[in-house]
């Protein structure tokens, strides 16, 4: 007679650990696809508010070149390399036809053995639609406005910030306030935050300069604001 006990709670623990799993990407809001480093579609996780571009009987087996649209396909070999290469997450976006509609899909590749990646596959459409109504209303201030974090970094400028100061939105972003100041007010730049993250508004006169050089006095409404 043979004592199984330790096997029979080995069992209990794989089931008890596959049930987690399984209850885990139950409630994951995205699809997930496993593809090899080919991009061959090998096992498909639905999700149950999302449909895939075509039915899995459709996908699995084939290269995805196969059946997505050639530019998104592209993406995901591109990024499939990436993921295999560094074993770092990429992360990606793009646009898909569903219906009459277009759809803005957002995908993370990890890879999960040397040769085989999981793709998990989000719809961004309402964000992607929120952050455009949020780049409309933030561009027709006609005051530049600046959203930097609390070391100073730009996060998000305007249209007008842009303009007023001769400077692309890329350049910007990748300024501070420091930046922007004439020489004699960036001395005060860093007790200006201090007081900031203090008081959670302030109202300031400071003199800015342009990219061409050129120094012009402003008032300043700063303000503590939550910011994703």
């Amino acid at each position: 007679m043979t004592d199984i006990t330790e096997h029979k709670k080995a069992e209990a623990a794989l089931r008890e650990s596959e049930e987690i799993n399984e209850a885990i990407l139950k409630a994951i809001p995205d699809m997930m696809f496993r593809l090899d480093k080919e991009g061959t579609y090998l096992d498909f996780i639905p999700s149950e508010g999302l449909k895939p571009y075509v039915s899995p009987d459709e996908f699995l087996g084939k290269k995805a070149s196969e059946v997505m649209p050639e530019e998104v396909a592209k993406l995901g070999e591109y990024y499939t390399e990436q993921a295999l290469k560094t074993g770092e997450l990429q992360t990606y976006e793009y646009k898909l036809p569903s219906g009459d509609d277009v759809r803005d899909y957002e995908t993370r590749i990890v890879v999960i053995r040397e040769d085989e990646v999981l793709a998990i596959v989000r719809d961004v459409t309402e964000r992607k639609q929120a952050e455009e109504k949020f780049r409309t209303l933030f561009d027709s201030i006609s005051d530049p406005v600046f959203i930097h974090d609390m070391g100073g970094h730009f996060l998000e400028v305007s249209r007008s910030a842009c303009e007023k100061l001769g400077y692309s939105r890329e350049e910007l972003l990748q300024m501070t306030p420091v930046d922007i100041s004439s020489p004699e007010n960036t001395k005060s730049i860093s007790g200006r935050i201090k007081k900031l993250r203090q008081l959670g508004h302030i109202l300031f006169e400071s003199t800015m300069v342009r990219a061409d050089g050129t120094v012009f006095p402003v008032e300043v409404n700063s303000r503590v604001v939550e910011y994703d």
